[in-house]
């Protein structure tokens, strides 16, 4: 029988080798102070010493027991960190006596103090690769420094013979590499030349300067010089790294800027579209929102051009019809409109030009958009056509006297001075919540055949009919992010001037979220399938009575949406500060328009108008 070949042995690698090979950088000599022990507390000769402890830079560990100084003073010793320039004088005084006689001359002044918190030091540069021509690299190495003399398990002081020195570095790089901007950390390899950040990563303030300074490298190579006049003016009034990205990938959008801020927010599919498309600005433009006259005019602000979508994807095809709805939406305002807005069901169900009527007469009730309009479909089947209401009306043309300067010419139109009404309601009103009534209660009576109807209204038995319809849909089922430590910063109490004491609470049940959808009157309940896939995590605010008084949308360390009552942002300072408070604590990050009031970063707390009493210990409900 043969024998099987050996496996060469490893060669024997001392501390530093290894050291060495995981970490960048000359090393340095690491000093501690800290308490230790000497003696057995079995013979009862133990007794607490003040150490020194000095790795020195070929990775050797020495402990040097120091006379003993009263405790305070030594403690005071203790805490601080850094290089020996920037320390106080007594601790410089320190170094001379006992540090420096021990360690080369040439090592002084990178010799670093270190205690059981770490300390940073961070290195960046922006360089030529050093291995790969034409290769524009920005690098920063972050170290952090730290030592221990406790026990792993049981937390207490070590015995005076040991301590343990830790050194953790990060890396990460940015390199120009033709016309591709690529992020590279630790295992994963990003292209980030179209401008979408990865939420997972957060950029330092000189990380994203070194990217800022590749990506206008990368705008010189590509741009022509008006193409570059109009990216620093646009530039110079948005100073978001993803905008500056996206306008190199994307130049034509310079002539709408509104493109720009749309691209910001989009879907993958999108996204992925996006990237694909060849054509130019005008015929992506016309693939979002179809036909419309003037649209570079009309479409100025990130609402305008949600809502121009929506109408789009209702099956609205007449321009005018759509023209005359923008002039309803304000022209710079964002994020009042909601996402994902579709008027197919009432397009399908009235007409094209009895649903554009519908929508106007909403759009112009309002003199602030909120969700703009709070349509939403009916509960009975698409085969029930409900009575239009609107013909029994003398037609006063298009938003009294704005939009289309022609009166909508109706099919059916009820002779002048006919109005049907019952009990002061008006006749298709209440034949259409009858109809969605019995249908309420014929679906309710599927799965629950013994159910009563409750006594009142006609409304009040309509809307309760609906609430337990809705719950009856959708089963009620545990969210397991509300379970999930990792995410327990996301629950806060906080004292909120407009309202009290807040507690922030991660949304448990699915049916949680239908109450505060029907209590906030907004459509947090559609978010249940996300919250459940782990897509999206959602706290809801409550105050001293538990009503719910704001919900926040959180996906990926990032709040979405940042919603009060009826879909409306904060726009107080004292809401503002509520809401910087929280991302303060909570450590998230925004991208939501609903926060664009916050100063930049979002984590600055604004003053509030009055004084805010602090938060006592007896005023906490736990």
């Amino acid at each position: 029988m043969s024998e099987l070949p050996q496996t060469a042995r490893r060669p024997r690698q001392s501390r530093a080798e290894r050291s060495a090979q995981r970490h960048d950088g000359p090393r340095r000599v690491l000093w501690f102070l800290t308490y230790g022990q000497t003696g057995h507390e079995d013979q009862g000769n133990d007794r607490a010493v003040q150490c020194l402890w000095i790795r020195y830079a070929g990775g050797f560990q020495e402990c040097i027991l120091l006379p003993p100084r009263p405790q305070e003073a030594f403690q005071e010793l203790t805490h601080p960190t850094g290089l020996i320039a920037d320390l106080c004088a007594e601790m410089q005084a320190f170094f001379a006596e006992h540090v420096a006689p021990r360690i080369p001359a040439e090592h002084h002044a990178r010799a670093l103090k270190v205690h059981f918190s770490p300390h940073v030091l961070r290195a960046t540069g922006l360089r030529d690769h050093p291995f790969t021509p034409g290769v524009r690299e920005f690098y920063e190495l972050t170290t952090h420094f730290s030592a221990t003399s406790r026990l792993p398990r049981t937390g207490a002081y070590a015995p005076a013979r040991y301590c343990r020195f830790t050194t953790v570095q990060e890396r990460l790089r940015l390199q120009l590499k033709g016309k591709r901007l690529l992020l590279l950390t630790p295992g994963r390899i990003r292209n980030i030349s179209a401008g979408r950040l990865p939420s997972e990563v957060q950029l330092s303030p000189e990380a994203e300067q070194g990217a800022r300074d590749l990506a206008w490298e990368l705008a010189h190579t590509l741009l022509s010089p008006a193409q570059l006049r109009h990216l620093k003016a646009y530039t110079a009034r948005h100073r978001d790294l993803s905008t500056l990205l996206c306008a190199i990938r994307f130049p034509a959008f310079l002539t709408v800027p509104v493109l720009l801020q749309h691209a910001q927010f989009t879907t993958a599919q999108e996204r992925r579209r996006l990237l694909r498309y060849q054509g130019g600005v005008k015929g992506y433009l016309r693939s979002l929102i179809g036909d419309l006259p003037r649209a570079t005019q009309l479409i100025t602000g990130p609402d305008r051009l949600e809502f121009a979508r929506a109408l789009h994807r209702s099956g609205l095809t007449s321009p005018d019809l759509k023209a005359a709805m923008l002039r309803y939406i304000p022209a710079d305002s964002a994020g009042v409109v909601s996402y994902g807005l579709n008027f197919k069901w009432l397009v399908l169900q009235v007409g094209e030009r009895v649903a554009a009527e519908k929508l106007l007469h909403g759009l112009s009730e309002r003199d602030r958009v909120n969700v703009a309009p709070a349509f939403k479909p009916p509960l009975f089947p698409h085969r029930v056509h409900p009575p239009v209401s609107i013909g029994t009306a003398p037609n006063r043309g298009w938003g009294w006297g704005r939009g289309l300067a022609q009166p909508l010419p109706l099919k059916v139109q009820a002779r002048p001075g006919r109005h049907f009404r019952i009990g002061g309601r008006d006749l298709n009103r209440v034949i259409m919540h009858l109809r969605d009534t019995r249908h309420l209660l014929e679906e309710i009576r599927v799965t629950q055949p013994d159910f009563l109807p409750p006594r009142g209204s006609l409304r009040e038995i309509h809307d309760t009919l609906a609430r337990i319809h809705r719950r009856l849909q959708q089963e009620n089922r545990e969210i397991p992010s509300a379970t999930d430590e990792r995410h327990a910063v996301l629950d806060q109490s906080l004292l909120c001037p407009t309202f009290g004491l807040l507690q922030f609470r991660r949304v448990a049940w699915t049916h949680d979220l239908i109450e505060t959808s029907e209590q906030l009157h907004n459509c947090v309940s559609s978010y249940a399938r996300a919250a459940l896939c782990g897509e999206a995590i959602l706290v809801v605010a409550r105050d001293a009575l538990n009503l719910p008084r704001l919900c926040v949308e959180i996906r990926k360390g990032q709040v979405v949406q940042y919603k009060l009552d009826h879909n409306q942002s904060p726009e107080t300072a004292d809401d503002l500060s509520t809401a910087a408070l929280y991302l303060k604590l909570t450590g998230l990050r925004v991208k939501t328009t609903d926060l664009r009031r916050l100063p930049e970063g979002g984590l600055a707390v604004l003053p509030p108008s009055h004084s805010t009493p602090p938060v006592l210990e007896e005023d906490l409900p736990f």
